[in-house]
């Protein structure tokens, strides 16, 4: 039985938005304008299903950053004729606070600027299962609603995409995009001061994600934060890192861009980077 392709995705990272006219724009905020320019002529062009942003919208987390988030957004909405491209996207460590540092009061000013931190939609064919990664360890009241979020969303039974009785008959993959990878490596290395997501919540969360009884488990995880593409394997389960918009770490050695995902009937994703090249005035 042949599989069908059910969603194309575009997934961004890292825009680092600065606000329009800000004393700390300059010519940095100019250069991801121009950026994310360029990104929004190739997604029109790849008639995508959603596009998924995640982590670090702004620089700072500022009122002023998430309004020029907010007219990239609407303009991304109108890519396309009728329905539009709906656009979804979790928090990151410039947005709400760095690890262990999370603060209330951004995660709240997040929530009332760009939505939910955490969320489930379904796309296409595909369950989206959107993540606050900077909560998990946090210790605040919101962690604990997180985590009874993801246990009940995991816990439903996925339905099955429209019917068409030549496609492979299972249900639709589940998804999850949040901002931290949960590792870098190795799922049992040890935590850091930035770059992954501490160990006993990240073993927690591995734990959930994977396929058990009475549950559906998660076929793949979009991320972002480490400002280079990456594709990371835990058994049937793969970690796909976009690259930044914004700048490639380390700087000049890693491409700027963002990634088109697709997704099959069967859980198997594929993964196109499309690399920024850079213009005349950033030679």
């Amino acid at each position: 039985m042949r599989t069908m392709q059910l969603a194309r995705l575009a997934l961004l990272a890292d825009l680092h938005l600065h606000a329009r006219g800000g004393e700390d724009a300059g010519e940095t905020g100019a250069r991801y304008a121009r950026h994310l320019e360029k990104v929004t002529r190739e997604m029109a062009a790849e008639h995508v299903d959603a596009i998924l942003v995640a982590g670090d919208l702004t620089q700072h987390g500022e009122v002023a950053e998430y309004e020029e988030w907010q007219r990239w957004r609407e303009r991304w909405e109108h890519l396309a004729a009728g329905a539009g491209i709906p656009v979804f996207c979790v928090p990151g460590n410039h947005d709400v606070g760095e690890k262990n540092h999370v603060s209330v009061e951004r995660v709240a000013r997040f929530e009332r600027e760009a939505g939910p931190s955490f969320f489930a939609v379904d796309i296409a064919g595909v369950r989206l299962i959107g993540l606050n990664s900077l909560l998990l360890g946090s210790g605040l009241p919101r962690e604990e609603e997180q985590w009874d979020f993801l246990r009940t969303e995991l816990g439903q039974p996925a339905a099955l995409p429209e019917p068409a009785p030549e496609i492979d008959p299972r249900p639709r993959p589940r998804i999850v995009l949040l901002h931290q990878p949960p590792f870098l490596v190795h799922p049992d290395e040890e935590g850091d001061d930035y770059w992954n997501i501490d160990p006993i919540p990240r073993r927690q969360l591995l734990e959930l994600l994977r396929p058990g009884p009475g549950q559906a488990g998660v076929s793949l995880l979009l991320a972002g934060h480490l400002h280079r593409p990456a594709r990371l394997t835990l058994g049937d389960m793969s970690c796909l890192v976009a690259p930044a918009v914004s700048f490639g770490l380390p700087r000049g050695q890693q491409p700027e861009g963002w990634g088109l995902v697709t997704i099959e009937s069967d859980g198997s994703a594929g993964f196109q980077l499309r690399e920024i090249r850079p213009g005349p005035e950033e030679q």
